[in-house]
């Protein structure tokens, strides 16, 4: 999986690889646990085709018909974030889309190589009110949270910031008031973002998108924050970080180091080049290997991200771990408390939340 994810990839290399692979079921359970059928099975029909005859021969029919379902899902999901960005900007209400196709476009060249659950839309959180009733307006239904009293509705736009809508075509829409539930860990704000997003073309609809110099910082940071437990993220950031000049990449790291953020930054980058062979310029892989937060966090990663679960937090042992980790995402001591007091509210909201709206 880590060879076909490798922005370094390569036919010849694959080949040889694929020779070992023995329990194919373990593989597709595998690549669906980190979402990352599409740009897998892309790959390994690429392969095919150098070199006929390398699969067992009941593969190839797997992947094209699980490889063609995923693209009418994103296409599907595309014609969507279209429609409902369309709509949240003509009310005047700035949004942009976050991952999905526009990082696969941009990273991948294809908008259908990035298997995406959902639909991510940041707003402001002063739009929220506007955001969900013209989502609503639009026939979306509110999944999660439910409020049964404006007490429980401030909690919740306190501790958390995303908002689950489906469609009346059943697409799960995620609306989003903050890159992170921890504001602080990046300098980067909401409404900064918003002002300078960009927009992009893909299969002739316009979708609004970060900008090009917030984009690999936050998908570091979105990463960083889950410890990683999905590798598409990785994916993401190999592929983009290797299209960006050492020069761009320096001064990226020097700004973050400025801003006290430069952990995810360092450690996305790091582990693309250990697990995905991206060939990350010397003067930041010594940043990283030499920085005390990214080697303490290392011994946390591995257990998360080698967990088989689909959801591997199921397990308080593993949400313990990527608590801890995130609290080492900054050094300064605001940061963490804020960290605390949110993990804090999350592990108390099952009675806390219960109790407030039964």
């Amino acid at each position: 999986m880590l060879a076909l994810l490798s922005p370094r990839w390569d036919s010849v290399t694959l080949a040889a690889t694929l020779k070992h692979l023995e329990d194919w079921d373990f593989f597709f359970a595998l690549i669906k646990r980190h979402r990352v059928f599409s740009l897998c099975a892309d790959r390994l029909l690429s392969v095919l085709s150098a070199f006929p005859g390398i699969l067992p021969d009941q593969i190839p029919p797997l992947l094209h018909t699980r490889l063609r379902a995923n693209m009418l899902t994103g296409m599907r999901q595309i014609a969507e974030a279209r429609k409902l960005s369309a709509l949240l900007e003509d009310k005047g209400i700035p949004c942009a889309i976050l991952k999905g196709a526009p990082v696969s476009a941009l990273a991948f060249g294809s908008p259908t190589l990035r298997d995406a659950r959902d639909i991510d839309i940041l707003v402001d959180t002063r739009d929220l009110d506007g955001a969900e009733a013209c989502l609503t307006g639009a026939g979306l239904s509110l999944e999660k949270p439910t409020f049964r009293s404006q007490f429980t509705r401030t909690l919740f736009r306190r501790y958390s910031h995303e908002y689950l809508f489906k469609t009346p075509t059943g697409i799960l829409v995620e609306l989003k008031t903050r890159l992170h539930p921890t504001e602080s860990l990046t300098p980067l704000t909401t409404a900064a973002a918003l002002g300078r997003r960009q927009s992009i073309s893909i299969l002739d609809q316009t979708l609004p998108v970060l900008a090009a110099d917030d984009l690999l910082m936050y998908l570091c940071s979105h990463g960083a924050r889950h410890c990683w437990f999905r590798l598409k993220w990785l994916a993401d950031i190999a592929a983009l970080a290797a299209q960006i000049p050492e020069h761009a990449l320096l001064a990226q790291l020097e700004a973050a180091r400025k801003s006290g953020s430069e952990v995810p930054l360092l450690e996305g980058l790091l582990l693309s080049r250990d697990w995905l062979s991206y060939p990350l310029p010397p003067a930041i892989e010594d940043a990283a290997r030499a920085h005390p937060l990214v080697t303490r966090r290392r011994s946390l990663l591995a257990p998360i991200v080698q967990n088989s679960d689909p959801h591997p937090f199921n397990s308080r042992h593993l949400q313990d771990a990527c608590d801890k980790a995130e609290r080492l995402l900054r050094a300064d001591r605001r940061y963490r408390i804020t960290v605390l007091e949110r993990h804090l509210m999350v592990r108390l909201r099952s009675s806390v939340f219960s109790r407030l709206t039964s």
